[in-house]
């Protein structure tokens, strides 16, 4: 039998469904690790953004 989810799994879902509307903030550190890889040159522009997840209009 299916347990019904009370109200704390659908504010959980409603929070998650906001998180990922949400742009991401990334902070200092991230970036500075981020910026030196494109650099070298050992990955593609594209590459680096579609691993971290960076949309291509930034």
């Amino acid at each position: 039998m299916r347990q019904k989810s009370g109200p704390r799994g659908t504010a959980e879902a409603h929070v998650k469904g906001i998180r990922r509307a949400m742009p991401r903030q990334r902070g200092a550190e991230e970036k500075i690790r981020i910026v030196p890889e494109g650099f070298r040159g050992d990955y593609s522009i594209a590459e680096l953004r579609r691993r971290e997840g960076i949309a291509e209009s930034l």
